[in-house]
């Protein structure tokens, strides 16, 4: 199974090459910065465990670039959070976890308007943005539309 796996990677990679020629220089590079890696690895050492190789290397990843990831995702929402402790103070704890939930759909639905070409689809009635809460336990999905005001220029 992994060798029909190896097989197929080797002829889409050999099929993307022969389509565009420009990947050329760059895929062989590659292929010898991996090499030579592999080569650097196995060279002092008479025992390469890969499992090894594959778990300290998933460790690193999820320390260097997966935490900081998800910190800095849940930090964008940090106005839903806001919004929802301002606004909803009679409200039960897990009321309070449901609003702020829908409340984040709200903050992204507000960042996509942030992009010129969805900004300007959505406004020309081209495209059409939608935010939706599902509630796993009660099986309950809420669907609304994008609220937002345009707002003239400022001169000054």
């Amino acid at each position: 199974m992994a060798e029909a796996s190896y097989e197929e990677a080797i002829a889409g990679l050999k099929k993307l090459l022969s389509e565009k020629a420009e990947f050329q220089e760059t895929a062989a590079a590659k292929i010898r910065q991996i090499t030579a890696e592999l080569v650097a690895i196995t060279a002092g050492s008479t025992h390469f465990d890969p499992v090894d190789r594959i778990r300290t290397g998933f460790t690193h990843f999820k320390k260097s670039k997966f935490d900081d990831f998800i910190e800095n995702w849940v930090k964008i929402c940090t106005p839903a959070k806001t919004k929802t402790q301002t606004n909803c103070t009679d409200m039960s704890f897990e009321d309070k976890c449901t609003n702020c939930e829908k409340e984040a759909v709200n903050v992204s639905l507000g960042n996509l308007l942030s992009y010129p070409f969805v900004r300007e689809s959505v406004v020309n009635n081209k495209l059409f943005v939608r935010g939706a809460h599902y509630n796993f336990v009660s099986g309950a999905f809420e669907l609304w539309n994008l609220d937002f005001k345009l707002t003239p220029s400022l001169v000054v």
